[in-house]
């Protein structure tokens, strides 16, 4: 049987798919909207890729020896996209720059694409499937916001089909309970990178 703990974790999982589809979206978004098959747009950027991009799975992925990239990026996982977003994306870097922890008061598309690649590293990586009650509401905290900010209220009903949100009184907390960083997980999000992604949330 799951301790408390373990099922944290599990819950945490799904949240962080949620958050892997969201930067999908974002990724198609970075090319004409006409665009249904990405090979000939990776073609375009490959000299590129291949001078930033040091991971040679991803680069096998996108261009396969003697073949064409075939993919539409969902079968890339965050690790993945977070690369893509950062070298081709034509993101505005957070303001700590790419790679680093940036400030709790940076909303910005860069932050939160960060702030997604930072927990699911910490949570891929770590040998102990289990995270304490503290640790779960945290991380769902802000992780449910930036799903928000990113993805707008389209995937609110998403969210709340995971039992995750700290009004449960299973994890001793109400819906106004701030994390660390001063959030809550039912905050509206308030944020320009929103109304872009909408649409394709709504025909995916």
């Amino acid at each position: 049987m799951e301790s408390k703990n373990e099922t944290n974790y599990l819950r945490l999982l799904r949240l962080i798919t949620l958050a892997n589809k969201i930067l999908v979206i974002i990724l198609r978004r970075r090319f004409p909207p006409n665009v249904l098959k990405y090979d000939g747009e990776i073609q375009k950027v490959e000299r590129r890729l291949k001078a930033l991009v040091k991971d040679p799975k991803l680069l096998h992925i996108l261009f396969p020896p003697g073949d064409h990239y075939r993919g539409n990026f969902s079968e890339l996982d965050i690790s993945y996209l977070y690369q893509l977003l950062r070298f081709i994306g034509n993101i505005p870097e957070h303001n700590k720059r790419w790679g680093n922890i940036p400030e709790d008061t940076d909303r910005s598309m860069a932050a939160n694409i960060e702030r997604i690649r930072m927990i699911r590293n910490e949570h891929f990586h770590k040998s102990d499937v289990s995270l304490t009650n503290e640790e779960f509401r945290d991380h769902c905290n802000i992780l449910s916001q930036c799903i928000l900010e990113l993805g707008g209220m389209t995937y609110k009903p998403k969210i709340d089909e995971i039992p995750i949100l700290p009004n449960n009184a299973e994890y001793g907390a109400d819906t106004n309970s701030p994390s660390r960083d001063g959030s809550t997980a039912l905050d509206l999000p308030n944020s320009e990178n929103a109304t872009e992604v909408v649409k394709l949330l709504l025909d995916n």
